[in-house]
This record gives C-alpha cells, structure tokens and sequence, in this order.
C-alpha cells in the first residue's frame, strides 16, 4: 500500500500517495473502518500508515518522507 497518511480538514479527506495529494469527501472514522491494521489514527486528524514510521517520541511521528505528524494523548498507545 502506497497510501503514507490521511489528514482530515473540514469534512474533506486529504490522502497522501508518495507525495501527491488527493482530496475527498468523507470523515477520519469513516474512512478508518475501511483501512487494513496498518494504518492508525494519530491524532483527532490524522492516519498514519505504520509501515512508513521512521521514528516517534511522546508527540511526533516522522514518516520515511520526512513529513512530521503530530501525536495526541488520546491515540499514543496505538504506535
């Protein structure tokens, strides 16, 4: 899966696919039901797909891309 992570804003869904975005309509939970276990939610915004995780500490993620992606309390225990 070449899908590196989905950020949410305003009812749209921004999915990242080696460096090009696509926009669509829909909401983090509804698209997270239909994602494999690889993929978790990082943050009230965001999806990550694990397997391009190059580090992490308690409130960032870096991707193989260098994109930083934040990290809330609530979804830490997932990474």
């Amino acid at each position: 899966n070449e899908l590196e992570y989905i950020k949410s804003e305003d009812h749209y869904l921004e999915l990242f696919v080696k460096n090009k975005k696509e926009v669509i309509r829909g909401t983090i939970s509804e698209i997270l039901l239909q994602l494999p276990p690889n993929f978790a939610q990082s943050h009230r915004s965001y999806i990550i797909n694990k397997n391009y995780i190059v580090r992490r500490n308690t409130t960032n993620i870096v991707l193989k891309n260098n994109v930083v992606i934040p990290v809330s309390r609530k979804y830490k225990t997932g990474f």
